[in-house]
């Protein structure tokens, strides 16, 4: 039996959705540089001096995109996340200074506390990643649960157009290196640039 034309228009308008809606998973294209790591479609940069080595770029599904990076001089592991934010994610939700009654400091510092352990987890502390607000939280443990080991993670949020991003930088380091490592990726961080580029407007 052959397929009606409205049939036939509902299943193009389908698949057609469904295009749209794998285009606008795509959490963009990010390159290794002479200078850093750049991401295309967000139109941020993280500069690397040459202490940080790139070991890995890869994708992490269809939401979020990851770098690698290793210090030449310290004994750290710090992996870079852009992941592309659903239209109804309200950043807030995901991570905030103020906890609430129904769920904390928000869903990633939840998750945290589900991976390091509740006790080991700092409250989040307003923090600066380039020119951009973001927040940082402290660890005092590896994702293991190793006590030897220490970690930190920033978070923020990127905009370009209609599209918007959850930037997250990740570092694990051994407690005895501790200060030195934070001081390195704070100062990585003060190097982070974001350009937000203003819609066109209609004439």
């Amino acid at each position: 039996m052959g397929m009606s034309r409205n049939a036939l228009v509902l299943l193009l308008l389908g698949w057609g959705g469904l295009f749209l809606s794998i285009v606008h998973a795509d959490p963009g294209r990010l390159e290794k540089t002479a200078e850093g790591l750049k991401h295309l479609d967000s139109a941020s940069f993280l500069p690397l001096s040459a202490d940080w080595k790139v070991i890995a770029i890869r994708s992490l599904g269809q939401h979020s995109i990851m770098a690698e990076l290793r210090h030449e001089k310290l004994a750290t592991v710090t992996t870079v996340y852009w992941s592309l934010l659903r239209p109804e994610d309200d950043f807030r939700e995901l991570i905030r200074l103020n906890a609430t009654e129904k769920d904390g400091y928000g869903n990633e510092h939840n998750l945290l506390r589900s991976v390091y352990g509740t006790d080991v987890v700092a409250p989040p502390e307003a923090a600066r990643i380039g020119p951009l607000s973001g927040v940082r939280v402290r660890l005092d443990s590896g994702p293991s649960r190793d006590r030897n080991l220490a970690g930190v993670v920033y978070l923020t949020e990127l905009r370009q157009g209609d599209r918007r991003w959850k930037f997250k930088i990740r570092q694990t380091s051994p407690q005895d290196h501790r200060s030195e490592a934070e001081a390195a990726l704070e100062m990585l961080l003060k190097g982070f640039t974001h350009q937000e580029k203003s819609p066109p407007t209609s004439p």
